[in-house]
């Protein structure tokens, strides 16, 4: 951490004053009030963003000063409902901001010697404290992101240095945005060079920048200038003034859903959250769900406030002739109500003093007349802050899939049971197990299997008929599961042979209750070049022996695979006999082939061991090359000659020998 300039007099003035301005600013100030969209800072002045069907307006807060702080980054304070900002203003100067809803702003203190020749990416402050987080990068090494910097907006010096260590530390440059999950203090930033989301474990600096996909479609738009949280915990990403793209948290990728097409840009510089106002989430499967069924109905409770709450109650009541019927789980607590009947009550709900994520299962009976569809929407009251505002405000529940429309009711189809709705034929690969499911839900639904389960799935090792009798609120249903054998014979033999320079066709059959498959070739030895590797069928022209392997792959994804060893055999032959007397036929002795091959020794002995004939690097077939019969000049006497030979063929040197017979 860079020393401290300031001496200590100074710092201690500054520390009285801080809290002087504040304390009497704080008396005669409002706060910021949470609502669904998080501030901004636009020209001069911090507003409100808000989004409605796919398109970005704002509010703008009352402007009191001709001039405000550039504002690089943007938190919002639980504690006390303020805003802070950090303004980097040259290599040299910088210095934290609190700002208020009339446009007024203080600076608190500056961090001059802590920042000099350094820049700051993204920041936020962590929900539930004093703490502002933000990257700091060094200029000289071109804005190399190096760590994040911590400073507690109630004192005048960092309180500590986070050092970042990459997964990929050749790919690490992460300059844009940080954000930190309010419920799951998880915190999110993103590279620079290929617009990857990352993570950030802030306890120990390390970042996941492996994990998920680049996304260059959204680079080539232009700058990202802030990340920022809604009350449900979504994440979203603010490009080029003008493009709002929602985070997939699970998948790292970003998808476009609202845009701003006002006169001047939306926001000039960073983006903070205002999530501290209470969320409830209504999730209903199965969707669609069955008549004279059951479906599971489930209530998330987003509560953001740092403040315990002990009286939260939650309503939600249901068309004629459904009925609440039990409550699978009930994590936050609190005393149900109207079990029996269409409307169900949950009173004297506590949540902690922390941000926490809650739900409330509950299982709900579908009426046999109910096909049609429906929109339901549960209701939340009770919460009692400083930041929600008193417990007569009702917070109705938001439908998850539509992510910008907030508190819109949760849609659901009830549809009759019939036999089509069930799977009732699967396929089993050899020697493996399989899961037998015959409805993706099974709510609602009694299992009754030949084997005296009662789960809504098992598991078997075996083809054949597994019988179930299935029963819903209204009637019974026998099903005779069928499994069928997925397994794949293969045609197709152990071993061939072929002379070295000849090609092999490798032709398998396959006989199996499939239609489609996928196929691999593969072999032990580069030399054996196939000539298609996801074909029904190869060729090859091996120079050695090799192992092939084939394996087909069908689509109940049952493979097989068949060993192949090829014998690579010599065409390389050697005449017995020879008749050396000028005559232009057969008048000398080389190894004969079918492709010429080279010849690295070539000797002939008589029958004593003496050498009479010596040649090296010549081809067989060669014209004119070879024993012409002759020693020293003089022919040789008819008879038997013995000769080796080391030939190189098929990538390696082979040795041969034998013996030939002069002939007149």
């Amino acid at each position: 951490m860079p020393a401290p300039t300031k001496n200590a007099a100074i710092r201690g003035f500054s520390f009285f004053l801080f809290y002087y301005l504040t304390l009497n600013i704080a008396l005669t100030q409002t706060t910021f009030k949470c609502e669904d969209g998080p501030f901004f800072h636009r020209r001069t002045v911090i507003n409100y963003m808000v989004i409605e069907n796919g398109n970005i307006s704002y509010i703008e807060t009352p402007e009191m000063f001709p001039l405000a702080p550039i504002a690089d980054i943007l938190g919002y304070n639980t504690l006390n409902n303020s805003i802070y900002s950090l303004d980097k203003q040259g290599p040299f100067n910088a210095a934290v901001f609190q700002h208020f809803p009339d446009g007024s702003f203080i600076e608190l203190f500056d961090l001059d010697s802590e920042l000099e020749n350094r820049g700051v990416g993204g920041g936020t402050i962590r929900n539930g404290t004093n703490k502002m987080y933000f990257h700091v990068n060094d200029i000289i090494q071109n804005f190399t992101p190096t760590e994040i910097m911590v400073v507690d907006v109630t004192q005048q010096t960092p309180i500590e240095y986070i050092g970042l260590t990459a997964l990929d530390s050749d790919n690490f440059t992460m300059t844009f945005g940080l954000e930190i999950d309010p419920i799951t203090g998880t915190a999110y930033g993103l590279s620079f060079d290929e617009y990857r989301i990352v993570t950030i474990d802030l306890e120990t600096g390390v970042v996941d920048n492996v994990s998920f996909p680049p996304n260059p479609d959204v680079k080539q738009i232009g700058n990202a200038k802030g990340f920022f949280f809604d009350n449900f915990g979504n994440l979203f990403l603010f490009v080029d003034k003008q493009f709002l793209y929602h985070v997939n948290k699970q998948n790292g990728t970003l998808n476009l859903v609202a845009t701003y097409d006002g006169p001047e840009s939306v926001t000039e510089d960073d983006m903070c959250n205002c999530t501290n106002i209470p969320g409830l989430q209504l999730d209903i499967q199965p969707n669609p769900a069955y008549a004279c069924s059951d479906a599971k109905f489930t209530y998330r409770i987003f509560h953001n406030d740092i403040r315990a709450q002990d009286a939260v109650v939650l309503r939600d009541t249901l068309p004629a002739g459904f009925i609440f019927k039990e409550v699978l789980s009930n994590h936050p607590g609190g005393t149900v109500t109207g079990l029996g009947t269409n409307i169900l009550t949950v009173t004297d709900i506590s949540l902690p003093a922390q941000p926490t994520l809650d739900s409330i299962e509950v299982i709900v009976a579908v009426p046999a007349d109910a096909v049609g569809a429906y929109e339901n929407q549960a209701f939340m009251t009770g919460f009692d802050s400083d930041i929600v505002g008193n417990s007569d405000i009702v917070y109705a529940s938001d439908y998850d899939a539509t992510v910008l429309v907030k508190k819109d009711p949760t849609p659901f189809t009830v549809q009759e049971f019939s036999l089509g709705n069930i799977n009732d034929s699967f396929v089993i690969c050899p020697d493996s197990s399989l899961i037998l499911r015959p409805l993706e839900f099974a709510f609602g639904f009694n299992y009754e299997w030949e084997n005296g389960s009662t789960a809504p799935e098992i598991e078997v090792q075996s083809p054949g008929v597994y019988n179930l009798t299935l029963s819903n609120n209204c009637e019974s249903v026998f099903v005779p599961v069928q499994v069928a054998d997925g397994g794949i014979e293969i045609d197709l033999a152990a071993a061939a042979s072929l002379p070295l320079g000849d090609e092999l066709t490798l032709s398998p059959v396959l006989t199996s209750t499939a239609s489609d498959y996928g196929y691999l070739w593969t072999s032990d030895e580069l030399v054996s070049t196939l000539t298609c590797t996801d074909c029904p069928e190869t060729s090859l022209t091996p120079e050695q022996n090799t192992l092939v392997t084939f394996t087909a792959e069908n689509e109940f994804n049952c493979t097989v695979a068949q060993e192949v060893a090829v014998n690579v055999t010599t065409d390389i032959y050697f005449p017995t006999a020879f008749s050396p007397n000028n005559d232009g036929i057969n008048d000398y002795f080389i190894p004969l082939s079918k492709n010429p091959y080279e010849i690295r020794a070539f000797k002939i002995f008589d029958r004593w061991g003496n050498i009479l004939y010596e040649a090296e690097d010549i081809l067989t077939n060669g014209t004119g090359e070879g024993w012409d019969g002759r020693v020293n000049g003089d022919p040789a006497d008819t008879g038997v000659y013995v000769w080796f030979a080391e030939i190189f063929a098929g990538g390696k040197s082979l040795s041969f020998k034998g013996d030939v017979t002069i002939i007149e």
